[in-house]
């Protein structure tokens, strides 16, 4: 049989200077999504932001 993952570990909401409750809220959301859906496959995520796109574009960073 294969390996069963390890149990899912809630993780709570965070306090970003300059960020709504609401947008902090769906970004915490999505993640939470995300991790259920891919939890078998993935251990950790790690969340990186710039203010630069791919395009070499400035872009709003969300949680700086």
């Amino acid at each position: 049989m294969g390996q069963f993952p390890k149990p899912f570990t809630r993780i709570p909401h965070y306090y970003a200077e300059n960020v709504t409750m609401d947008l902090l809220c769906h970004l915490h959301d999505m993640f939470d999504i995300r991790w259920h859906e891919l939890q078998l496959y993935v251990s950790k995520f790690i969340i990186l932001e710039s203010n630069i796109t791919h395009l070499h574009r400035h872009s709003k960073a969300s949680l700086l």
